[in-house]
């Protein structure tokens, strides 16, 4: 005969079974709302340009946390890559500012979620002086600290192993990407700057052209894959 003990032992035997949400799935939506929630402080402050770069600058952290976190969780490699194919059929609306999260697992590398920057907002590349025509003529890229060029120092290039890759995302088209990889251990040989620029669309390849140093903001990556958010052009 069925008692209501019974019946109650049901409910977290259910819970138990059910999948909930991952960990990756909570982090992600946590990078969503502090995204969000950039968007609209900055908003109140003043500036949608300037609330696009702080979006962007929250995305990209949150979403570097939940590629770390993955690594560590899992145990196996996991990296966040962002899209750097000027020349793709897609790159007007993914190109410097399209970012995939993948683990790697016995099949190989899976993607696990993908996100875009704000519109106007774009991370720079490791040497943005070679692309001819990404940086506004005229207009000085360098940091105030030490005189050096402004560039995401920690995106490496071709003769790094995994830094630079050819893949099919979701199932699309072949393009061509930049990766921040972390080990099993959370830590990382991708160090330094990722810096996040204000731009425009425009019309060629490339798709885009970065206008002005005045506003970028971005993070910092150490060997031990700690984020840290740098709020402006000064800090870096």
């Amino acid at each position: 005969m069925s008692t209501a003990g019974q019946r109650s032992g049901e409910g977290p035997t259910a819970r138990a079974q059910s999948p909930g949400f991952t960990l990756i799935e909570l982090i992600i939506v946590a990078a969503l709302i502090a995204a969000l929630a950039a968007v609209l402080f900055t908003a109140l402050a003043g500036g949608a340009k300037a609330a696009a770069l702080r979006s962007a600058e929250a995305t990209l952290t949150n979403l570097l946390v939940a590629t770390r976190t993955r690594a560590m969780a899992t145990g196996r490699h996991a990296r966040l890559l962002i899209h750097a194919d000027a020349g793709s059929p897609q790159a007007r609306e993914r190109y410097l500012r399209y970012l995939v999260v993948q683990s790697e697992d016995a099949a190989g590398w899976q993607t696990l979620a993908t996100a875009s920057l704000p519109p106007g907002a774009y991370v720079m590349p490791r040497q943005p002086a070679n692309v001819n025509g990404l940086l506004q003529s005229g207009v000085v890229w360098t940091r105030p600290s030490d005189g050096d060029s402004l560039r995401s120092s920690a995106l490496r290039g071709s003769e790094f192993a995994g830094a630079e890759l050819d893949a099919a995302i979701n199932g699309g088209t072949i393009e061509h990407w930049a990766a921040i990889v972390f080990s099993p251990l959370g830590t990382t040989n991708y160090t330094g700057d990722l810096v996040i620029a204000r731009g425009n669309v425009q019309l060629g390849v490339p798709p885009v052209q970065l206008i002005t140093p005045d506003q970028a903001c971005g993070v910092t990556l150490s060997v031990y894959g700690l984020v840290t958010r740098v709020p402006d052009r000064a800090s870096f």
